[in-house]
């Protein structure tokens, strides 16, 4: 899959925000690596997680997660959530804040991922995260999928940034509502890639009290990915774009 172009400059700020976040977590706002649950057990009801059955186990990442490769049986095949609601108030305007999280998609794989929670379900709040799309049985792109729907306020906020499966991937948003802005930056394993950015009205981020996680569990030959090390951090000393990146070009076409 091509990925969209990106300026020299650009990809420079991308390469300083992912190697600076990799040494950022010292003191994190939020901070969940799935290490203290009893293995098999459901994640939901435990270190402030609600929502639906979805289990803790030993993936291929090498160390606790949340795995659904573990099938759950209901919902079949009905999405599952869990929530951790750690910002009840909501995010500020004056603060910048960064997602970051690892994931291991299979071939199989299909809407599994993390967002920040804006509330309710990820795709109608006010939320913005990532998800993969591994299944055929859809009319988008295959691959991990930037998805600003619920921050941008149009269903069409979808960015493909390609096929990553069998091996681990690490993804981050990127908030900056001083700026009215926010963009993703993910590593698929050969270097650093960026999406386009968003505008949207920085007050909106007051909405936003958490993150979401998510899996679709869809039978024993349909199973989903392993998702860990969940971190959010508030005014991380990364390189910021400058006003003139992604100024000239749209985020969704």
């Amino acid at each position: 899959m091509k990925l969209p172009r990106t300026s020299t400059a650009a990809l420079t700020v991308a390469v300083t925000i992912a190697m600076t976040l990799s040494r950022l977590h010292a003191d994190p706002l939020f901070s969940e690596d799935f290490e203290a649950y009893p293995a098999q057990s459901n994640i939901s009801g435990q270190g402030g997680w609600v929502g639906n059955d979805i289990r803790i186990g030993v993936g291929l990442l090498g160390t606790q997660v949340l795995d659904g490769s573990i099938y759950v049986s209901p919902p079949g095949y009905m999405p599952s959530f869990t929530v951790n609601e750690f910002a009840p108030g909501g995010l500020s305007p004056n603060h910048l804040y960064v997602l970051t999280f690892d994931a291991y998609a299979r071939p199989w794989s299909h809407d599994a991922g993390v967002y920040f929670y804006g509330p309710t379900h990820y795709d109608q709040g006010l939320s913005i995260g990532w998800w993969v799309v591994g299944t055929q049985y859809t009319t988008v792109p295959l691959g991990w999928m930037f998805d600003a729907r619920g921050l941008a306020a149009d269903e069409n906020a979808l960015q493909p940034m390609g096929i990553a499966v069998d091996a681990p991937v690490t993804l981050q948003v990127v908030l900056d509502p001083a700026n009215g802005r926010a963009w993703g930056v993910a590593d698929f394993g050969s270097g650093t890639v960026t999406t386009n950015q968003i505008h949207y009205d920085s007050s909106r981020v007051s909405g936003i009290t958490g993150v979401i996680a998510h899996m679709d569990f869809r039978g024993l030959d349909w199973l989903d990915a392993e998702l860990d090390n969940i971190v959010v951090s508030e005014d991380a000393p990364v390189g910021i774009a400058d006003a003139t990146w992604g100024a000239t070009k749209a985020l969704f076409r």
